[in-house]
């Protein structure tokens, strides 16, 4: 699984077929738009995504858990303790 999941962080930077043609129709139109077109480049509109957010995202939710399963734990051990 591990695998998967750094090959997929990996691809998420790198534009499949249709993006490409997404990018090269947003430069042509900022292009017409613009009084310098040749300063606008097919790069400006590469869609970038850090994968470091969404670690620390999956750390706090593991966090999260391990705490309420070590609540539970707690609870569970002070209820053998009355019985």
């Amino acid at each position: 699984m591990k695998t998967v999941n750094a090959y997929l962080d990996e691809q998420w930077n790198q534009p499949g077929l249709t993006e490409f043609y997404l990018m090269q129709i947003c430069q042509k139109i900022c292009q017409i738009l613009s009084q310098k077109p040749e300063r606008i480049h097919i790069e400006d509109f590469k869609l970038g995504f850090d994968t470091s957010k969404k670690s620390k995202v999956q750390e706090t939710l593991f966090d999260k858990r391990e705490k309420a399963h070590q609540r539970f734990l707690d609870r569970k051990a002070a209820l053998s303790k009355v019985m």
